[in-house]
């Protein structure tokens, strides 16, 4: 969560106190955090001003290169539903969640939304996080039968509620994961989804570091 929060704004001198509040973690979780930072010289003390990244690339780079970032996949299933059906039973989950509960209960992920948002290596079937209210959603919608090859459906379960703070709306009514997770997930998904995951940082991640 503390990661995502000071790469979405690199810019932004954070005051210990305040970081714990968006990130809902503890105020000495963050101090370790702060700490480990600028001792690989990543971050900077602002005298008065809490810290701030100094090094962003080489943090991501250090995630990134850390590995073990692949999800839990609750899931692996097919659908018949695809191209213009499968898009609209996709919205009338969305639209179901949004109608019932006043939290997120399911978002688009990895190839899901690189496809939608920064096109790059085309990768067939649909990514999904979902809670436990979410994923019989998605089989019911999306009429879901186990398998465990051929799947064109993986549903995979969020490892900590900080998920639903990084969001990107993708259309009128869709919602994937945020940059930072878009990225490592692609690079949970084979060469090619390393190949994505370059594009997508290219094209989504880079200006927010700049």
């Amino acid at each position: 969560r503390l990661l995502k929060l000071l790469l979405h704004q690199p810019q932004v001198a954070w005051k210990v106190a305040e970081l714990a509040a968006k990130a809902e973690v503890s105020v000495g979780q963050v101090s370790n955090v702060r700490r480990a930072l600028i001792e690989r010289e990543w971050a900077r003390a602002e005298t008065g001003e809490g810290f701030r990244l100094t090094q962003p690339h080489a943090l991501l780079d250090a995630w990134r290169d850390e590995g073990s970032w692949a999800p839990s996949v609750v899931l692996r299933g097919h659908t018949l539903k695809h191209g213009r059906a499968l898009e609209a039973v996709i919205e009338e989950v969305f639209t179901e969640v949004a109608a019932t509960s006043k939290e997120p209960q399911v978002l688009l992920a990895s190839h899901s939304v690189a496809r939608r948002a920064a096109p790059y290596a085309r990768v067939a079937g649909e990514f999904f996080y979902a809670t436990n209210v979410g994923i019989p959603l998605l089989k019911r919608h999306l009429q879901i039968s186990p398998t465990d090859q051929g799947e064109n459906v993986t549903i995979f379960r969020p490892s900590d509620d900080g998920l639903w703070q990084e969001m990107m709306d993708l259309g009128p009514k869709l919602r994937g994961t945020g940059p930072i997770q878009t990225y490592l997930d692609l690079l949970s998904t084979g060469e090619r989804g390393r190949e994505a995951a370059d594009h997508w940082r290219a094209e989504k991640i880079e200006p927010l570091l700049a």
